[in-house]
């Protein structure tokens, strides 16, 4: 089961060899994740308990008007909702993987940077 707290995320397009990674913000919470980048993307959603040893995470990303996605993809002028799902360990401090986001595959790190402020 993934841990509460603060998680950094780190993101690019593979197919962009020369983009430079962006980055989010994720806090889970008792089951839910809510987070954002600097750019206005916002995401929230849930991790799911599998019988493997990775976890389902199931997100919804919404992108505000005219949003860009490091894919290229451009929202519309009342921007859109991506869902996302994926499986990640949830075991692991830090973790690479790649995940296909509206079509398109985007490299993750995910970083574990510790419990919630009480």
């Amino acid at each position: 089961m993934f841990r509460n707290g603060i998680y950094k995320v780190f993101y690019r397009s593979p197919l962009d060899q020369d983009a430079f990674s962006e980055h989010a913000l994720a806090v889970l919470r008792d089951g839910h994740i809510i987070g954002a980048d600097r750019l206005g993307g916002v995401f929230t959603g849930s991790p799911g308990m599998s019988a493997t040893s990775c976890d389902s995470i199931n997100i919804d990303l919404n992108v505000p008007p005219g949003g860009e996605l490091v894919t290229g993809l451009v929202a519309g002028p009342s921007g859109s909702t991506i869902k996302i799902k994926t499986r990640l360990d949830p075991e692991k401090i830090a973790q690479f993987a790649t995940i296909e986001v509206a079509g398109a595959p985007v490299e993750i790190e995910l970083i574990y940077m510790g419990p919630i402020p009480e």
